[in-house]
């Protein structure tokens, strides 16, 4: 039985592909499909070491090629080599690509350029690189002093952050472990954005001889909304007993 069905399937297969490219074919003759910009044109810098910016590429039947570059005082400055590859729908600029990655302009200039055989258009994309920087998360998160109802918490900037112009904000999220499981509190410290070392003191802490978890993530002070925070460094501490004298 499977040797009978297996011509007839190869059959079938092969009416399929011919059929799909004559249909494309066909539709090319009377509308040739012109370039169009892609979808969802975004970038973001990793802890302003580097840049990659990614698009999603409308579907079309014949072969189309997507061109990025920036340009600064009239210069142009492409995507580095290794990633001009057209089915690699982004580009990253870092240290050691060339050109590299320019960390200290805040404010970038995309061109766009979409063509095939029918034509080309070109984007611009003005690109506020500052408010869109991720940092890694704190460094040495430590609890330096505890009581029975408060914490001493301390933390540090990660490298280069800690030169970043803007500065950053810093939000703190803890619980008891008595507490239920998503009964996170949140504190945001948007004062003193270029304080590279940080200390926070935790009060109010309802149980004493507890164990309290804590998150700290940092985010550009640029940005808008509860969105691009770094990810969290945590660390578990437990508050002491009550003291009898």
């Amino acid at each position: 039985m499977k040797n009978f069905w297996q011509p007839i399937i190869f059959v079938l297969i092969g009416l399929i592909h011919e059929n799909s490219a004559d249909a494309c074919a066909n539709y090319l003759e009377t509308s040739e499909i012109l370039p169009q910009l892609p979808n969802n044109f975004s970038c973001v810098s990793d802890n302003w070491e580097s840049l990659k910016c990614t698009w999603d590429p409308v579907e079309n039947c014949i072969a189309t090629n997507y061109t990025l570059c920036y340009i600064i005082n009239r210069k142009i400055y492409p995507c580095p080599e290794r990633n001009i590859n057209s089915s690699q729908n982004f580009c990253i600029w870092n240290m050691t690509t060339i050109p590299m990655y320019r960390m200290t302009i805040e404010y970038y200039r995309f061109i766009m350029t979409v063509s095939n055989r029918v034509g080309n258009l070109t984007k611009i994309y003005n690109f506020h690189h500052f408010a869109n920087v991720i940092p890694a998360k704190p460094e040495h998160l430590s609890v330096i002093n505890k009581t029975s109802n408060s914490a001493l918490l301390y933390w540090s900037v990660p490298f280069p952050m800690e030169f970043f112009p803007p500065g950053l904000h810093h939000k703190i999220a803890y619980k008891s472990q008595l507490d239920p499981k998503d009964t996170w509190k949140v504190i945001e410290i948007t004062d003193h954005v270029h304080q590279n070392k940080k200390y926070y003191n935790l009060t109010d802490l309802k149980y004493p001889n507890s164990a309290y978890d804590v998150r700290v993530s940092i985010k550009s002070a640029l940005v808008k909304g509860n969105n691009k925070w770094s990810r969290f460094s945590d660390i578990t501490f437990e508050t002491t007993p009550i003291s009898n004298y």
